[in-house]
């Protein structure tokens, strides 16, 4: 009764483990490639079951007829380079050797869900490309964060942020040179939604989730997964893109004067009401102490300021910004 039972956990944990997979034929034939003059095109039009591919998830090559010098390649369509170092490997001979590749970066998986693989190589004959679906798998979508900690973001996906420290906020309000922002309830976003991002700087491999927060007011506009086109602001709909200005380095939203190309994963804000040239970032979950030392980044280190931002030569009691931060004087 022991060794049945023992015989039925080891089928189970081979079907059911985390190495289990269900294995997808892409493709199958004959290609021979010489010194990389030929390719077995799975992009774009002829990517198929490729858009399928989550994060874990391998793809396997196989070839056979290594000659000299022989390559094998996961190539990227744009520029059919390899994706990574681990995209491509030294081919060795004999028939139907495998070339796995296994996809740990949300930024690469984004690539081939979009526009899917080319397999390449030189020296080699491909005879067949499988996706390999692991029990670990889930999507993702790539999110970067640059140095000042604060970016817009959108995607066609329902994301969840919770397991990092980013806080996603959606603009719930717009006033005369402000927009207000408020956080995202479970810290979850909804697709085809415009955000603002603050967080550490960095790259993050965001999980999509079935269910998420809906705004259902929320003046930040979503270019999603791919470039779109912002029209310049007119009498009565006003854009405005999120940016650094160069001289004072404060951030804000500008308003369009003229159309702009938005890159992929990015918002902007639009309002029918005011005209002003840059709308102020107001954060309804921080404090105005909290605002206020945001707001005076800019001024000289080691100075001291009010509540009020006026700079104070020789500070008494009481609390002051410096260096952006909350200071007190006991």
């Amino acid at each position: 009764m022991k060794k049945f039972t023992l015989l039925i956990l080891v089928m189970l944990l081979g079907i059911t483990g985390v190495n289990a997979q269900v294995t997808v034929e892409l493709w199958a034939g004959t290609q021979v490639i010489g010194n990389w003059d030929a390719n077995v095109d799975l992009s774009y039009g002829n990517k198929g079951k490729l858009s399928e591919i989550f994060m874990n998830d391998k793809i396997r090559i196989t070839y056979k007829d290594a000659g000299d010098d022989a390559t094998v390649r996961v190539a990227n369509p744009n520029g059919w380079g390899e994706y990574e170092a681990s995209s491509q490997a030294t081919a060795t001979s004999g028939d139907d050797q495998t070339f796995d590749y296994t996809i740990t970066s949300a930024v690469i998986l984004e690539q081939i869900q979009q526009n899917g693989i080319l397999g390449r190589g030189k020296n080699i004959t491909i005879t067949k490309i499988e996706l390999l679906k692991v029990n670990d798998r889930y999507d993702a979508v790539p999110v970067t964060i640059g140095e000042d900690g604060i970016a817009t973001f959108s995607s066609s996906k329902k994301l969840d942020f919770s397991a990092t420290n980013i806080t996603p906020y959606y603009a719930s309000a717009v006033e005369t040179g402000q927009v207000t922002l408020t956080p995202v309830d479970n810290k979850t976003t909804w697709d085809y939604q415009g955000y603002i991002l603050k967080g550490s700087a960095d790259t993050y491999d965001i999980p999509v989730i079935a269910d998420a927060f809906w705004p259902s007011t929320n003046f930040l506009k979503a270019t999603n997964d791919y470039s779109a086109e912002v029209a310049a602001s007119t009498s009565e709909t006003f854009h405005y893109i999120f940016a650094k200005k160069n001289e004072t380095k404060e951030i804000g939203f500008y308003k369009l004067t003229s159309s702009h190309t938005l890159g992929a994963h990015k918002a902007y804000l639009e309002t029918s009401g005011g005209n002003d040239a840059r709308v102020a970032l107001r954060f309804s979950d921080i404090t105005d102490i909290q605002n206020v030392a945001v707001k005076e980044k800019k001024f000289e280190n080691n100075a001291y300021y009010n509540l009020s931002g006026q700079r104070i030569a020789k500070p008494t009691k009481g609390i002051y910004i410096k260096n952006g931060k909350k200071f007190v004087i006991e």
